[in-house]
């Protein structure tokens, strides 16, 4: 499999429909540049792989 291949995305559509919800409007430019730039550091990537491969029952060898 390819060491680049993406595994998931969220989307400028994604975070519209979140600010949608939150705050009953769509946000500007300046705040989804804003948005992407603190996004990476409030998702934890590391806990998300680690619970999908024990979720996903893969043997250690």
């Amino acid at each position: 499999m390819r060491k680049d291949k993406t595994v998931y995305r969220i989307t400028i559509e994604d975070i519209q429909n979140v600010a949608i919800d939150c705050l009953d409007r769509k946000l500007t430019n300046k705040e989804i540049d804003d948005v992407c730039t603190k996004l990476g550091d409030y998702i934890p990537w590391y806990d998300a792989i680690e619970h999908s491969i024990y979720l996903s029952n893969i043997d250690q060898k």
